[in-house]
């Protein structure tokens, strides 16, 4: 499999003071711990996934939840405050005078 291939591979070392090129095994303990690393990651990678989707599902449910409230308050006539804070409304100048001020030094304001 991949351990023995990584194993059996030769890779060429940098050239000896004699001039001859040497090529030695890779070392199995090596090629060993490297491959345990690269599992130890894919497996952190893999708990760190499960936790997000499990974080995900907990917020769709809370989220579903909320509709399902929601519905039974509209289906009794009842109108309920967003809970989310909206932009306030503002008059146009102050508008314009905030926008001005943001993009001052701009060309085109």
């Amino acid at each position: 499999t991949r351990v023995q291939s990584a194993v059996r591979r030769l890779r060429p070392l940098e050239p000896e003071s004699g001039g001859a090129l040497a090529q030695a095994y890779v070392d199995p303990g090596t090629a060993i711990n490297e491959i345990a690393g690269r599992i130890g990651n894919v497996e952190q990678r893999m708990v760190d996934t499960e936790e997000r989707v499990a974080d995900g599902e907990r917020v769709v449910a809370r989220v579903a939840e909320d509709v399902t409230n929601l519905n039974r308050l509209h289906d009794r006539g009842v109108e309920s405050e967003p809970t989310v804070p909206t932009r306030p409304e503002r008059p146009e100048e102050e508008e314009d005078e905030n926008r001005k001020e943001l993009f001052r030094g701009f060309r085109g304001c």
